[in-house]
């Protein structure tokens, strides 16, 4: 479960620090980064599930989620695209919390999504 936490944070912070480069050439709004990231999270559910369940599933996306709300913001804002105007550990708490249950809220989806994509065992 680590690597595949590991394996998903690295997806996530790579894909963050690429469109923290991009999103200022292209004029894009973070939005489209914070689905990116989602999509990462729910990535994380659904091969997360199929070590042990649903909850291995979301909390696979909220352990993505936490690295990605460390590494991953403090990678951008070193690129300049996660600079927020007040920086307070209040604001920070927001943001983490936030994105964590995001994450074990994506990793959920992608646990049932991935439940849902499993074919059916057939009986002999």
């Amino acid at each position: 479960m680590i690597r595949l936490i590991l394996l998903g944070a690295t997806i996530v912070v790579a894909f963050d620090a690429l469109a923290s480069l991009l999103l200022p050439l292209v004029g894009g709004s973070l939005l489209w980064m914070f689905i990116g990231e989602t999509l990462v999270y729910c990535g994380t559910g659904v091969a997360a599930s199929r070590l042990g369940g649903f909850w291995k599933g979301a909390r696979g996306g909220a352990g993505v989620a936490a690295i990605d709300a460390t590494i991953g913001w403090g990678m951008t804002w070193a690129i300049g695209t996660g600079r927020v105007s007040e920086l307070t550990p209040v604001n920070v708490t927001i943001v983490f919390t936030v994105m964590v249950s995001v994450g074990a809220l994506a990793g959920g989806v992608g646990a049932l999504l991935g439940r849902l994509a499993r074919p059916a065992s057939v009986a002999s």
